[in-house]
């Protein structure tokens, strides 16, 4: 029999691990090279590590539950690169890159400490399987050992969640809740990077915030989020799901990581 070190993490059958990815696959996509590389940056400078040739992967799964998150992945790539929300970004992916410009708070509506520059409604989407898809992300990326994970802990959340993966139950619209955004950079969206996950401190609970195939992910957990600001984002029963669309440099985290990766890339450059 195989021995404990070798159980899956999610059913904790003793089999053999896959190498799974923490975070899907088509979330890279965009980020690989013409070489099929990906280059990491640390503190927006060039990590000295090889580039990858796949995303970041783990022996995490069994085959039965590798199948059951690719799945959920498969749906969650269709929806969030599909034709419905491709179409409604289009403008914002093709628009030229512009100096940028003072801004009147008439140009702008305030939403939840930054501000809106419109909305992607979607409709139809399947609660269950899109909420499971957010929880099996979050669940990957708090019991991932690679140091790129390190800020996300679940704490004594974690076997909650894991239960609720393994019972297919996609729980209520308040419990551990998500909310996906499109930041925008002077303008434009780009769909081609990823950034490290950190984790703070709101709405009397937690919250993750993580760049995947340029969508802010936005996870709560440990709070009561019944009354949050963002709950009109969370995706609802009735297969509504609204992402606002916003501008990144009103989000002080995204706008720290931008200016030190600008600086890193100037010096590059310049070397």
């Amino acid at each position: 029999m195989p021995s404990s070190i070798n159980r899956c993490r999610l059913c904790r059958e003793a089999r053999a691990l896959l190498r799974s990815h923490v975070v899907p696959e088509f979330f890279y996509k965009r980020v690989y090279d013409a070489k099929h590389r990906l280059y990491t940056r640390h503190n927006g400078r060039l990590a000295l590590s090889p580039p990858l040739q796949k995303g970041l992967r783990e022996r995490l799964l069994c085959a039965e539950c590798e199948q059951y998150f690719s799945r959920l992945e498969s749906y969650a790539r269709d929806t969030l690169f599909g034709k419905q929300i491709v179409n409604a970004l289009n403008t914002y992916v093709t628009a030229p890159i512009l100096p940028m410009k003072r801004r009147s708070l008439l140009d702008r509506l305030p939403s939840f400490g930054f501000w809106t520059k419109g909305q992607v409604s979607l409709t139809a989407i399947n609660y269950s399987t899109m909420r499971l898809f957010g929880l099996s992300l979050l669940w990957r990326m708090a019991v991932a050992s690679n140091i790129v994970w390190r800020n996300v802990d679940l704490g004594s959340h974690e076997p909650t969640i894991r239960k609720m993966l393994t019972s297919r139950d996609a729980g209520k619209l308040h419990e551990f809740p998500f909310a996906c955004i499109v930041p925008l950079f002077n303008g434009r969206f780009f769909n081609d990077w990823i950034l490290q996950p950190d984790c703070v401190e709101a709405s009397g609970g937690f919250t993750v915030r993580a760049i995947l195939g340029g969508y802010l992910f936005v996870f709560l957990f440990g709070g009561v989020y019944n009354r949050d600001s963002l709950v009109s984002y969370f995706l609802r029963p009735d297969g509504k799901w609204t992402l606002p669309i916003v501008d990144a440099m009103d989000l002080d985290f995204l706008r720290h990581d931008v200016n030190q990766m600008e600086i890193a890339i100037r010096a590059e450059a310049t070397a």
